[in-house]
């Protein structure tokens, strides 16, 4: 069960990625279907109006970077912009 306690002690692990973090709810994992319900979730468990994303795309080219980057701002900005 998520808690996103991460919001009142700081990010699991610092800043790196690891199982704690993910399992919290401090890093978003998956296809865009499943970062949109993560996200969703997290608004209406915490009531945060302010949403920052920090993608994380250093193991990616330059194209990969983009085109993950598109399928965001397609898939997901558009759902999470009417909350």
């Amino acid at each position: 069960m998520r808690t996103y306690g991460y919001r009142t002690q700081g990010r699991a692990g610092g800043s790196r990625r690891n199982d704690e973090a993910m399992q919290s709810g401090g890093f978003l994992v998956g296809d865009p279907h499943s970062i949109t319900e993560q996200i969703v979730q997290q608004q209406a468990a915490t009531g945060a109006g302010v949403l920052a994303i920090r993608p994380e795309l250093g193991g990616l080219s330059l194209d990969e970077a983009g085109d993950s980057l598109e399928l965001f701002a397609r898939e997901v900005l558009p759902v999470i912009q009417k909350l």
